[in-house]
């Protein structure tokens, strides 16, 4: 497929102080040259110079798991995965893709019988939502090469986990843990709040803050004109897609399941709502806190 021209190092932004990379650091010797066949594509997203997809395939999924292993590495964080990417009815991977193959990935990961992985260190500030009727999901392994950041893509990698978050399964909560100094590219780009307080996240072997996002704020923010959108000015939400591309989009990826009405929160067909030890959920009822 032709995608255009490659992204030049001119386009990554310096603001963004997330999980970035080279490609000095060795990949592990535990991926076959058959595993990284990508197969069958399913772009959601396409620019001139990189295009995002679902990561459907083992093979899409191992190329999610070398980046973060590769990018995790540079940073000094610990990556245990051994293989591909969890593939099930509640996780979904993003890949961001150039010329050269997959540059960037964020996962999706809904609330099910076991839980979010931030529930290892944030269970009770998680539950406070569970409790007041939120359907919480978190963002998970978040990679992108360093000279691939810019703001069309980061915006377009976001706006599809809005959609498949809220649009395609209803969620009302959406949770990440971050270090601690990345909270204010998520407070200033995608008006994210803390929620939690720092701890050591064992998975990576680094500290962690616990940041929230009220998913019904972003369909406030995403109805205004893209001038408008968001408390800051580099706020990506001013590059997602306008309230009619977006709607094109979700025909796209809903197909004739697209629902028009105000956001119900009742779960989505074949889901169901997930189970918490100890408390009752009410769907119109509110979470505890809302900072």
């Amino acid at each position: 497929m032709h995608i255009g021209k490659q992204a030049r190092a001119g386009d990554a932004h310096n603001w963004f102080d997330t999980v970035q990379g080279t490609r000095a650091v060795a990949v592990p010797e535990l991926y076959h040259e058959r595993d990284l066949d990508p197969g069958s594509e399913e772009i959601l997203l396409e620019r001139a110079d990189f295009f995002i997809r679902l990561a459907t395939t083992r093979g899409h999924r191992r190329q999610a798991s070398m980046l973060i292993h590769r990018l995790y590495s540079w940073r000094g964080y610990a990556w245990e995965a051994t293989g591909d990417l969890p593939h099930d009815a509640n996780h979904m991977t993003l890949q961001a893709c150039g010329p050269q193959g997959p540059f960037g990935t964020l996962s999706l990961r809904l609330d099910s019988g076991r839980g979010l992985l931030a529930d290892e260190l944030y269970r009770g500030d998680i539950d406070s939502y569970r409790r007041g009727g939120g359907r919480v999901c978190e963002l998970v392994w978040f990679a992108v090469e360093q000279d691939y950041g810019s703001k069309e893509m980061l915006a377009c990698l976001f706006q599809l986990i809005y959609i498949y978050s809220r649009r395609v399964h209803r969620m009302s909560d959406i949770f990440v843990e971050v270090n601690p100094r990345h909270v204010a590219f998520y407070e200033q780009r995608l008006d994210f709040t803390r929620v939690g307080e720092t701890k050591i996240c064992e998975r990576v072997g680094a500290p962690a803050v616990l940041l929230h996002l009220d998913l019904e704020h972003v369909d406030g923010v995403l109805a205004l004109d893209n001038d408008q959108r968001g408390k800051d000015s580099r706020s990506l939400y001013r590059y997602f897609l306008s309230p009619e591309e977006q709607e094109g989009l979700c025909r796209r990826i809903l197909g004739d399941e697209i629902d028009d009405r105000e956001y119900d929160s009742r779960p989505a067909p074949g889901m169901r709502r997930p189970h918490v030890e100890g408390s009752e959920i009410s769907p119109r009822s509110k979470p505890a806190h809302r900072n």
